[in-house]
């Protein structure tokens, strides 16, 4: 009986999660992009992409036609940024070979992928589907303690099952990685201080990716070759 509650708990959060996911106005919008793209109209397939990513919408495939249209008009920062974006969601050891070639055409630092940043996209993946698997059986076992409960039981064994599930949801929800941008603005100043008066640094051009260490609307403290340095926060992009 708690095997088939769980199940049906599941099929019902995928169902909400995927609802929520895909808008029923976002998946037209998104193949008639499709369609500019497979008749070579770029320009225009590449206008309705960004319409849809300025809302918070993008799929996988969308991210790699994306990035290729950037990369075949030259923006290279920006189909980086797209491949990044991919390899994030996605987990695909592939795209980081197209990530480094890039980069090392162009000379660029900070494209580097460990393990731990595989396991990381691999992890962002599946976090949806696992968080509901897990949260389902929570519930579940939820339920069957209670009923155990008002049977005078105490099922020592779930509780410890419901204790260790609670720890990984709370393990998922605060899991969290160096926040990563990338450079889009050439001739960006990095100074010793968030301030126009600052003393200057250097002075680096677009592609570049470094790590955020505190952001705000104007100044952003980044690592830049092991110092701690500021740069404007509209010449770089979140990734």
């Amino acid at each position: 009986m708690t095997s088939g509650i769980i199940l049906r708990s599941f099929s019902v959060m995928l169902f909400l999660i995927s609802t929520a996911s895909f808008g029923a106005e976002d998946l037209p919008r998104l193949n008639a992009a499709d369609s500019l793209f497979d008749e070579e109209k770029y320009t225009e397939a590449m206008e309705s992409y960004l319409s849809l990513f300025e809302d918070d919408f993008s799929t996988p495939s969308m991210l790699l036609k994306m990035a290729y249209v950037a990369d075949a008009t030259g923006n290279y920062p920006f189909a980086l940024y797209y491949l990044d974006r991919y390899y994030k969601i996605s987990g695909d050891r592939l795209t980081v070979g197209k990530i480094k070639d890039l980069a090392e055409a162009n000379d660029l630092s900070g494209y580097v992928y460990s393990d731990v940043d595989y396991l990381a996209a691999v992890f962002s993946k599946y976090k949806i589907v696992v968080f509901a698997l897990i949260l389902a059986v929570l519930l579940s076992l939820t339920f069957y303690t209670y009923k155990k409960a008002h049977l005078g039981e105490r099922p020592y064994a779930v509780l410890v099952i419901q204790f260790f599930l609670g720890g990984v949801l709370f393990i998922m929800v605060n899991f969290k990685t160096e926040e990563k941008a990338i450079i889009i603005s050439n001739q960006s100043l990095l100074r010793s201080g968030p301030s126009a008066g600052a003393e200057p640094v250097t002075v680096i051009d677009r592609g570049h990716k470094i790590t955020i260490l505190e952001k705000s609307d104007v100044w952003s403290r980044i690592l830049w070759d092991g110092d701690e340095v500021f740069i404007r926060s509209s010449r770089i992009k979140l990734i």
